[in-house]
């Protein structure tokens, strides 16, 4: 196996001059990873510089070729969500593709100020080869107010065009936690699930 951080590239992916606006950042993106010869599988890592032991690790695994659609859920949305340590996500959603493509996303309440069911609605066109995230701090939620838990429906304009994943945080905690969880294609959905990893 092989790492490669921010640095590794050429040229390096920059840490200053970040601005405050992920979606207009230098300091953020999305990767591709492509092999000369051979087939690869791959894993994000992200974690804290600077701590030790590192307190904040979050890990998903990289997508293949045959995971991007044109329709994707993501079971776990929240803003400000309150009962759970004031835990916020951000929502990543990356283009695959050679072209732009416009997204829309349909978020459903489970929980929250405008009651199970409310739906918000948001968009963005994602230029070829990138990402938009979509959070509270990023203003397009569609409105939706903070103590909310929802769920998101990701479409796209094209077929077989995006993939992605959800960051989580409890924003102002001590320690602060996080987690992130890849979201499901439309085609990867069946009538049975199995969880191998039950606790309580």
């Amino acid at each position: 196996s092989r790492i490669l951080g921010p640095s590794d590239f050429i040229p390096p992916m920059p840490s200053t001059n970040c601005g405050t606006n992920v979606n207009t950042s230098p300091c953020f993106g999305s990767i591709e990873v492509t092999a000369t010869g051979g087939t690869l599988a791959g894993t994000a890592i992200e974690y804290r510089v600077g701590q030790s032991p590192a307190k904040e690790v979050q890990s998903a695994a990289m997508f293949t070729s045959n995971d991007a659609a044109q329709t994707l859920f993501c079971p776990t949305i929240k803003a400000s969500y309150t009962p759970a340590q004031n835990r916020t996500t951000g929502m990543t959603v990356a283009n695959v593709t050679s072209n732009p493509v416009t997204v829309n996303v349909v978020f459903t309440v489970s929980i929250g100020p405008g009651g199970a069911g409310t739906q918000y609605n948001s968009s963005a066109i994602i230029p070829a080869k990138s990402s938009v995230n979509f959070s509270k701090f990023d203003g397009n939620l569609g409105g939706m107010p903070d103590g909310t838990l929802a769920s998101a429906k990701v479409t796209s304009s094209a077929p077989n065009s995006i993939i992605a994943v959800v960051n989580e945080s409890n924003f102002g905690g001590d320690p602060i936690k996080s987690t992130t969880y890849t979201c499901f294609s439309e085609q990867s959905a069946t009538q049975k699930v199995a969880a191998p990893l039950v606790k309580k």
